[in-house]
């Protein structure tokens, strides 16, 4: 429309009044519009001849039209037959028609305009058509049918990017993860790679040796309350069966154990007693047959010498007796009594060897054999002595250090696979460093969950005025009929003036009142794997690049990842995708003696043959600029 026909006014914050200066011809004609929202009068504004005043004060990015509209379907003075007819009528009735036209005439134009801006324009012969609106200069070019044509065309590049990017992360996810089928994947036997499934049953394993482990704990040691392993019942013999040994065999901590009497076994008190019974014995024993011990021979002694002084009594005495006597023959009998005397004293403390033994060395040998048998005697049944106790108490404390040995390796194995699970770094692969995540939608917080929501509704994501974002998508998660949560699905890219969250209900009457807001990232630790680093050297922010990483390239892929505390990227490592071509060229192997056919080396490539080699007529051999063909 021309000047006169409607007023802009932007930028003001004020309730008016706006005037405006183009003629109407009645009130109900001027329209005022509030970012192209109609505006009701009285309530919203209110008019008083060519000024406007707002009820409510816009904001300053607020646009307030003030236009004309004029009827066109009704006239403004009806005529009957027979009736005067005034001039102001027929004047107003011309005026209508003449603002309408106007008005028409300019929507016709603004109509041209648009499509000269947004669609296309052709030449004066209309043979020549021209897309507009490419937006190629942003503060005066808008954003039209050209626009549209090269962002969907772009967009449908990202889109087939994109594919390859999500194959290639399901192929990923195939390999090491799962094939979407209920079955792990990455089971590290070659040439497989060692995946999920290669950290869960090494996992299982670590606990199987675990749980071995435990149950020979509590079978041959401890069960945590009570030692284990008595050898009763089919149990295995443990600590608790050597512990019972030594005190049943040795001792009970207080006094020798095993005195063979009552039905206990006979064990080191037994042999104790048995060597002091032996000892008494052989210090006291008399009228034994052959005699034995110090007392016999003292007896035999003391009546040999009653026998010698009676006979030297009879000797001094005695006369005419046949075989004669006197005291030769007595003190003879004396001296053999004495002699025999002496043996037999002699015997009883020396004697050794005799069936049954006597004399005090026998029953000190057999005390000893009996004592060293306890201490020292081993693999006999019952088992007995304090070595054999000793023994199986040692072996059990060798298989519990083993037990715990087998338990430390199986839980620092199972340690170990749990770690090499929670450390693994998962980077998400983008294909170019133009696609690394800037102001995406990292989460989305609910700050209203609504009510009565039947279904779940529509979760939609836009660009606040001035972003350029664009991919983002979430779906709400709904709880008794109320927005709960909300889960970003994809995170888009550039939302660099944030986002506007709107939750739509399914249907028109099911569900209200639930609103949302968008938290923009990278979040900390957010990671980025890109295949092509070209550009990569101009990236910003991005800290940690090496020294020797001087420009990017479409054969190195780069990990990075982000950091909140200093809102940048950092460099965590890259690599080549390709080596052969990247570190050194190839290397194409001739076995033709004559080339017979057009060929070309490939660029970056080396040809190499074993000549002598010809070229077969009109055929060419092409070798690129940054290539040889050797033939030797």
């Amino acid at each position: 429309m021309a000047a006169y026909e409607e007023k802009w006014y932007t930028g003001s914050t004020s309730v008016g009044p706006y005037t405006f200066t183009f003629p109407y011809i009645k009130e109900a004609d001027v329209k005022v519009e509030k970012n192209g929202t109609l505006l009701t009068l009285t309530t919203e504004y209110t008019q008083s001849f060519t000024q406007i005043t707002l009820v409510s004060a816009p904001l300053s990015t607020d646009i307030i039209r003030i236009y004309r509209d004029t009827d066109n379907e009704n006239l403004s003075s009806t005529f009957y037959p027979g009736s005067a007819i005034r001039s102001s009528d027929l004047n107003d009735n011309f005026t209508q028609s003449l603002y309408s036209s106007q008005e028409s005439a300019e929507d016709a134009k603004d109509a041209l305009r648009a499509t000269d801006a947004f669609i296309a324009t052709t030449s004066d012969e209309g043979a020549t058509w021209v897309t507009a609106g490419n937006n190629t200069n942003a503060s005066t070019d808008p954003k039209g049918v050209g626009y549209a044509v090269t962002t969907s065309e772009a967009a449908d590049g990202k889109a087939d990017a994109a594919v390859v990017i999500a194959e290639t992360a399901e192929l990923l996810v195939h390999t090491y993860v799962s094939d979407g089928l209920g079955n792990l994947k990455g089971d590290g036997i070659s040439p497989n790679p060692q995946g999920v499934k290669y950290a869960v049953e090494t996992a299982v394993a670590a606990d199987t040796d675990a749980t071995a482990a435990k149950l020979a704990t509590d079978t041959y040691v401890h069960d945590g309350t009570n030692l284990k392993g008595d050898g009763l019942g089919g149990n295995p013999k443990g600590v608790k069966y050597a512990i019972d040994q030594v005190e049943t065999y040795v001792h009970d901590g207080t006094n020798p154990q095993g005195d063979g009497i009552g039905g206990n076994p006979q064990g080191l008190k037994y042999a104790i007693d048995t060597a002091n019974t032996a000892n008494d014995n052989s210090v006291k024993q008399t009228g034994v047959t052959p005699p034995g011990g110090a007392n016999a021979a003292i007896t035999i002694a003391e009546n040999a010498k009653t026998v010698a002084d009676t006979a030297n009594d009879n000797s001094v005495k005695q006369t005419g007796v046949t075989p004669p006597g006197g005291a030769n023959s007595a003190i003879t009998i004396a001296e053999t009594a004495d002699a025999n005397a002496t043996i037999a004293i002699n015997n009883s403390v020396k004697q050794t060897g005799v069936t049954p033994p006597g004399g005090a060395n026998a029953a000190i040998t057999i005390a000893e054999d009996s004592y060293n048998n306890a201490v020292k005697q081993t693999g006999v049944t019952p088992s007995g002595g304090a070595n054999a106790a000793i023994t199986i108490a040692e072996a059990a404390d060798t298989k519990a250090d083993n037990a715990v040995s087998t338990a430390n390796t199986a839980s620092a194995n199972a340690t170990a696979a749990q770690n090499a699970v929670t450390n693994a770094e998962l980077f998400t692969p983008y294909a170019a460093v133009s696609d690394i995540p800037s102001n995406n939608i990292a989460s989305i917080t609910v700050t209203a969950g609504g009510s009565v929501y039947e279904t779940v509704p529509t979760v939609t994501i836009t660009n606040t005025t001035g972003a350029t974002g664009s991919g983002a998508t979430a779906t709400a998660v709904l709880t008794d009929g109320v927005v709960t949560s909300i889960t970003v699905n994809t995170k888009g890219n550039n939302y660099d003036n944030g986002a506007t969250v709107t939750i739509a209900a399914s249907t028109g009457t099911d569900g209200t009142d639930a609103t949302a807001t968008a938290v923009l990232g990278p979040v900390n630790e957010e990671k980025a794997e890109i295949a092509d680093s070209t550009g990569l050297e101009t990236f910003t922010p991005l800290t940690g690049k090496p020294a020797g990483f001087i420009l990017g390239d479409d054969g190195l892929t780069v990990k990075i990842k982000y950091n909140t505390s200093s809102t940048t990227w950092e460099w965590v490592n890259y690599y080549s995708n390709d080596p052969e071509t990247r570190y050194r060229k190839k290397i194409i192997i001739e076995n033709k003696r004559i080339i017979d056919e057009d060929y070309a080396v490939g660029v970056d490539n080396n040809g190499f043959s074993v000549g002598p080699v010809s070229i077969a007529n009109n055929k060419i051999l092409t070798i690129p600029n940054n290539s040889t063909y050797l033939v030797l």
